[in-house]
């Protein structure tokens, strides 16, 4: 009788942990959705609906914590948001973060604003296709807004550095993101002759390939990498002006650099 109690109850923490190492559905976001650490408010999904220009930000529960329309003018087709954040952009530790259209005429006209979660435009920067924060070492908090001007022949690009008054939080990065995560970080960037990409390596993963990839998606350059070192010095003075993706062979690491 005792054999077969404990037979069965064998049977039932098998069957538990069997359950419990299933792949779920947990829920389906209508739009793209990403997740964001808040200084103050912790981890959100955010998703973004093209439908009506609308970003929501939900709790980790999936519950509805904010909804902020975007002032995206009339024709214009919605380009990215970044740099989601309540303590950046100013110290009202209301959100704010960076948002990008365009719009298809004779050429591409990019705009990009810093807006709130009330609907306010904080500066608008004219021809910018993306902006970003940065910390590069003693520097404080930065926004690099990268202008690309499609009118002239050669595209006129330029970099707008500004200032701001808060402080970088950790920002779209998954929710079990910590020791064990691959974390990337490039400066200076924009790059002219060489750029530093530190990284860190968890103990689980020794070593990698770090994999630079134009515009276009094509492979320029592959590094291998591990964890006996803590950053990569590259040359970037013989690579073609534009933006380029770096990342990590076999983990979801990954960050945008621009070459000048």
């Amino acid at each position: 009788m005792l054999v077969k109690k404990i037979v069965l109850l064998s049977s039932i923490l098998f069957l538990s942990l069997a359950l419990r190492a299933q792949i779920v559905l947990e829920h389906t976001y209508l739009g793209y959705a990403n997740v964001v650490n808040l200084a103050i408010s912790g981890y959100k999904y955010s998703v973004f609906n093209t439908q009506n220009n609308t970003l929501k930000l939900y709790n980790t529960d999936h519950s509805l914590w904010k909804s902020i329309a975007l002032d995206i003018p009339s024709g214009y087709t919605f380009n990215t948001v970044q740099n989601i954040s309540e303590t950046l952009f100013n110290l009202d530790n209301l959100v704010e973060f960076t948002y990008s259209y365009y719009i298809t005429t004779t050429n591409v006209v990019y705009e990009t604003k810093v807006g709130n979660e009330e609907g306010n435009t904080l500066l608008t920067i004219p021809g910018a296709v993306m902006a970003y924060a940065v910390e590069c070492e003693d520097l404080h908090a930065k926004l690099l807004a990268y202008i690309y001007d499609y009118s002239v022949t050669p595209v006129n690009q330029q970099t707008k550095v500004y200032s701001l008054p808060g402080e970088i939080f950790p920002v779209d990065i998954p929710l079990n993101s910590g020791k064990n995560e691959v974390l990337l970080n490039a400066c200076p960037n924009p790059a002219r002759n060489y750029t530093k990409i530190s990284y860190h390596f968890p103990d689980a993963k020794p070593e990698g390939e770090l994999i630079l990839t134009d515009g276009q998606g094509r492979v320029v350059k592959t590094y291998h990498i591990d964890n006996n070192f803590d950053n990569l010095i590259i040359d970037t003075s013989g690579f073609s002006p534009g933006m380029y993706l770096y990342t990590i062979s076999g983990t979801s690491a990954s960050g945008k650099l621009i070459i000048e």
